[in-house]
């Protein structure tokens, strides 16, 4: 009997390009976030399918399967001898397309799936995420390719060349129920790199960035030229530049989006990572938990010597802060990992608010972090030492630094310092005292009146946002 569902299957590809996923990076600022993507990603899917499939290899299934324990359906291990260089990564995916005898819909680890796809996405003959309009971000990416006077061109790209016609379709989801087409096209891509010796490093143009062009715009100029209509996930057509943080990266709003995807540049964006692991934090937080013990060199409190002083460097803007900072690390340093991670996982959960009509926010009560505390920047510190403190939490250059505050967390050294402003220090203070609703926190503070106290000051819910971000607030939960 096949185990597999013909029906609405799903797959995936890991291929660790021969080597370490602890150490390799993948497009991300760390190996760290590249493997939360992939938890995020597998248990998002599973939320909503059975038939969730994992191509890999033995270092893919050592990481994301023996110690990370993601739920797939099956894992097929079958990429230890796929002759490839690493600069050509999106060829794994192509090997993998050719190995499929049933419809399927392969869909890349840096997308993330809070609802289910439409059902005509599963029962199309050919699926792509999106097509896209090709721009001088494209034509570009070809000249870089034509100028290799040893590269050969397909005919049907050098039609479209001759033509200024560039094709192309984002395969972040891509699949469908014409496995022969499907077939013919990785034909096609293995024999474009196969005879561009592509992956042979006696070649000095091996090193050159063709994923797009034999993964995406292949498949678009094949498809097109055989009329072939293909199904959008998206929906609607992207310019190949198009892809806004705003639309396809926004955490926040987690729970409305029909997908999310972390597609190129963004996966080096801070803000999105940090929102990636919040997210991640918040739905599935024993698995977010299996990721970072898999990384205790960055996270201080996993290291089994974590009772000895933490090293103070020789960075610090103060003598005075120095001090401080060293007592806090003392003070906090018997904390459980198992106690943080009650706030972390608290704190975590606070898109909602962002999201909620202004009568439910002013509503919502807030507790500040029970361990937070403040440091004041003496007010006769000269512009040398505010600079000096400025650099060091990464303010703006004319940021008003004059509160810090300070909380333990599992991240790094152990603790997070982050200055705020006045008014958000004036929020944590009042906090500080006691759970408190947005319009109580707001009449407290600026005395509204009546016709503003329907509304919420955007300086105070701008503010209310970073505490809630940087982890220095919570949402009570009734």
């Amino acid at each position: 009997m096949d185990w597999r569902n013909e029906k609405n299957r799903i797959i995936q590809t890991f291929w660790s390009s021969h080597g370490s996923a602890l150490l390799s990076s993948y497009g991300w600022p760390h190996a760290e976030y590249n493997l939360m993507s992939w938890a995020l990603s597998c248990l998002s899917l599973r939320e909503h399918y059975d038939d969730v499939e994992l191509y890999t290899d033995t270092e893919g299934y050592r990481i994301l399967i023996e110690q990370m324990r993601l739920p797939y359906s099956h894992v097929h291990v079958v990429l230890d001898d796929f002759a490839c260089l690493p600069f050509h990564w999106a060829l794994a995916k192509i090997k993998t397309y050719s190995m499929q005898d049933v419809p399927f819909v392969h869909v890349d680890g840096d997308i993330y799936l809070p609802n289910p796809l439409k059902e005509e996405i599963f029962d199309a003959e050919l699926v792509a995420q999106n097509r896209e309009i090709g721009t001088i971000y494209y034509w570009r990416m070809m000249e870089r390719i034509l100028a290799q006077k040893n590269i050969i061109l397909p005919p049907i790209a050098q039609k479209a060349i001759n033509e200024h016609s560039i094709a192309s379709y984002n395969m972040g989801f891509f699949g469908g129920k014409d496995l022969d087409f499907i077939h013919d096209y990785c034909d096609v891509a293995f024999q474009f790199v196969e005879q561009n010796h592509l992956n042979d490093v006696r070649y000095n143009h091996v090193s050159l960035n063709c994923n797009v062009f034999f993964e995406q715009i292949l498949f678009a100029l094949i498809a097109d030229d055989a009329h072939r209509k293909v199904e959008s996930v998206l929906g609607w057509d992207m310019e190949d530049r198009g892809y806004t943080g705003r639309e396809f990266c926004d955490f926040l709003r987690y729970g409305q989006k029909s997908f999310l995807h972390l597609l190129g540049g963004h996966k080096q964006n801070r803000y999105y990572c940090e929102m990636l692991e919040k997210t991640l934090l918040r739905l599935y937080p024993e698995y977010h938990k299996r990721v970072v013990e898999l990384f205790p060199e960055r996270h201080i409190r996993f290291d089994k010597s974590f009772h000895e002083p933490m090293h103070i460097t020789d960075d610090m803007p103060s003598e005075d802060y120095a001090v401080y900072l060293s007592g806090l690390q003392k003070d906090w340093a018997d904390m459980t990992v198992n106690q943080l991670y009650e706030w972390e996982e608290k704190c975590s959960r606070y898109p909602d608010f962002i999201t909620a009509s202004t009568a439910k926010r002013l509503g919502t009560v807030l507790e500040a972090n029970p361990h937070v505390v403040f440091y004041e920047i003496p007010n006769e510190s000269d512009e040398e030492v505010i600079g000096r403190f400025r650099k060091r939490l990464k303010c703006e250059p004319y940021f008003p630094v004059k509160w810090i505050t300070f909380r333990p967390t599992l991240r790094g050294s152990g603790i997070k310092e982050f200055a705020v402003l006045d008014d958000e220090y004036q929020v944590l203070r009042r906090l500080k005292e006691g759970p408190t609703s947005v319009g109580e926190l707001q009449r407290d503070l600026y005395s509204e009146n009546e016709e503003t106290s329907i509304s919420i000051r955007p300086h105070l819910y701008e503010g209310l946002k970073t505490l809630l971000h940087h982890g220095l607030l919570a949402i009570v939960e009734r």
